[in-house]
């Protein structure tokens, strides 16, 4: 997380790994490529519904030029046709961009969808009053929703919390 400046927002605590485990709407796994006793690299995946979905990815700095999280990917992948899984989804870039980690990404296969999410406020005043408090116009440019969990910086445009 250092090595890729995340945001606090990225720096997960044990039990929310651990309710992601052991949650019932789904079948989530840790996987981790080890070398000797160390763990190097590890993604946490759900399986559901004949998808795989990547949820987060890392290795850590001192082995990122053996490219442990390539042959993580594969094997989950082939896990995944073992147990009927059609579809792999890796996610795109950070802020829905086509940056290096997007670019990463789609060297695993050609095949994209395009993101859409359905961007519904049940309550305008409620809403907007979020919005207030957080100092943010909701005619902004920036393409996230709900806008009052996004934290303004000058440096990046958007931090995603």
């Amino acid at each position: 997380m250092d090595r890729v400046q995340s945001a606090d927002y990225y720096r997960f605590s044990r039990k929310y790994f651990l309710d992601l485990i052991q949650a019932d709407e789904f079948d989530c796994r840790l996987f981790l490529v080890c070398l000797e006793d160390e763990a190097i690299c590890g993604m946490v995946a759900a399986f559901t519904h004949g998808i795989i979905q990547a949820h987060l990815i890392g290795t850590k700095t001192a082995f990122i030029n053996d490219s442990p999280a390539k042959f993580l990917v594969d094997e989950v992948s082939k896990t995944g046709r073992v147990e009927g899984m059609k579809y792999m989804h890796l996610g795109g870039g950070f802020g829905f961009k086509e940056d290096s980690l997007f670019k990463w990404k789609s060297l695993f296969s050609d095949s994209y969808l395009n993101y859409k999410s359905l961007r519904f406020i049940a309550n305008d005043a409620v809403y907007q009053s979020l919005l207030d408090r957080k100092g943010i116009d909701k005619d902004t440019d920036v393409d996230f929703f709900p806008l009052y969990r996004a934290v303004m910086n000058v440096f990046t445009a958007v931090v995603f919390i």
